[in-house]
């Protein structure tokens, strides 16, 4: 997830919404939870890059 954020960023698009089916990934992403752990800590670079882009944002969607 935050190696294509990064990458969307970058990318001309705009207003993208990047879908998952992961649940606890966009649940976590689009909250301010604390997690301590390695993956807390990718959760909170990925929180902070859409922070400062307002332009994409994370949903979870069903398969």
């Amino acid at each position: 997830m935050l190696e294509a954020i990064q990458y969307l960023i970058h990318s001309p698009y705009d207003n993208v919404c990047v879908e998952t089916n992961y649940k606890q990934v966009a649940d976590h992403l689009n909250n301010t939870q604390v997690l301590h752990s390695e993956y807390g800590i990718i959760i909170n670079q990925c929180r902070s890059l859409l922070r400062s882009h307002q332009n994409l944002q994370v949903r979870f969607i069903r398969r």
